[in-house]
């Protein structure tokens, strides 16, 4: 029985951690009930930590303490074993994405919150982004057609590597999976609640590391063919100049987004929208003020989380999901080093080599 009160351990206390138990504090009926980080340095740096217990292991916290949910955001290649430790205690969890960084893993926590009835949530774009759930919902209404094209394109904002500067998915690949599991896979996600099961995939990567080891990945050009026909064009790039633009193209209509979160110093609008529906051509524009009040107005996907626990409903993002889109991942991941079409293969939940 949930607590009218919902208790979380936060383990991992760096930029998305913090940003993670902001959110939560601010929900009403929530209570933090410790933090874990190796680092000294980052749990002194949370501004939950004062009176708040500090553990610098899971294991740790654990034997410890009393929580209902997790909220996983240590780097990627712990994620499945702190997973695994939580709901296998019958804590909800909230993991950050990639969940895993292999099939096997995600295959291992998705049975165990199916035993252990937990919900769980991962924060794909498409959930947390409302630009990104209206294109969704376009098709989903039909006023897209039957689907021809789904394009994303993507400027990351790290910077590149030959420019001075890296993100830590292309510093360190190994922990993170690269940038094709730690960042596209929110593409990935997108372009298949757009085009549903992906058949094949192809791949060419681009980095400007000296002497990269695999998966050092700074600019990605992925296509996805979809099952049911039609195809996803997926860019991403670590130019200092964050910037999306997605579009949604059907035998009836398009759905279009730009959406301009850093313009180094430009005046443009914050979102750009135009949808066509059969001849009829709909244009919205956001401030950056309008823009966030429209997002502050949308239920968040923490909400949505937290009403689950409470209310038993279905998990916001079953791990159904995001063990397609790792399949997918790892698939582009192939695809890149072969330099040909791979298919997306469902014979048996095993993943293709990362590479590594």
């Amino acid at each position: 029985m949930i607590r009218k009160v919902i208790r979380g351990l936060f383990i991992g206390c760096g930029r998305m951690g913090r940003s993670r138990l902001m959110g939560f504090s601010r929900e009403l009926g929530t209570e933090v009930a410790g933090l874990v980080d190796p680092s000294s340095a980052a749990l002194s740096a949370t501004e939950a930590s004062r009176g708040v217990p500090s553990f610098s292991s899971v294991d740790t916290a654990l034997r410890s303490i009393s929580a209902d949910v997790a909220f996983i955001a240590s780097p990627n290649c712990y994620h499945a074993e702190q997973f695994l430790a939580c709901a296998n205690r019958g804590m909800h969890v909230w993991c950050e994405k990639p969940v895993a960084l292999n099939l096997e893993d995600v295959i291992a926590m998705r049975d165990a919150a199916k035993q252990m009835g937990v919900k769980v949530a991962t924060g794909y774009g498409a959930l947390g982004l409302f630009y990104l759930h209206d294109a969704i919902e376009f098709v989903r209404a039909g006023k897209a057609g039957r689907l021809v094209q789904a394009l994303s394109n993507k400027m990351g904002g790290a910077g590149f590597c030959s420019a001075g500067t890296s993100h830590y998915a292309v510093r360190d690949p190994k922990s993170s999976g690269g940038w094709i599991l730690h960042c596209l896979c929110h593409e990935v996600d997108w372009a298949m609640q757009i085009g549903g099961e992906v058949e094949s995939v192809c791949c060419e990567t681009v980095t400007t590391v000296p002497d990269p080891e695999p998966a050092q990945e700074e600019a990605v050009t992925a296509i996805l063919r979809f099952k049911s026909g039609g195809t996803a064009t997926l860019l991403e790039n670590q130019l200092d100049h964050k910037y999306h633009r997605y579009a949604v193209v059907g035998e009836f209509g398009g759905y279009f987004a730009d959406r301009f979160v850093r313009a180094n110093g430009a005046k443009m609008p914050a979102l750009v929208r135009e949808t066509v529906n059969r001849g009829k051509v709909e244009r919205e524009e956001w401030s950056a003020v309008a823009y966030e009040r429209e997002a502050e107005r949308r239920p968040s996907l923490l909400r949505r989380f937290l009403d689950a626990i409470r209310g038993d409903l279905p998990s916001p993002v079953p791990l159904e999901r995001s063990v397609e889109v790792i399949r997918v991942c790892l698939a582009l991941r192939q695809a890149a080093g072969t330099g040909e079409w791979v298919k997306v293969s469902r014979k048996k939940e095993q993943d293709p080599s990362p590479g590594f």
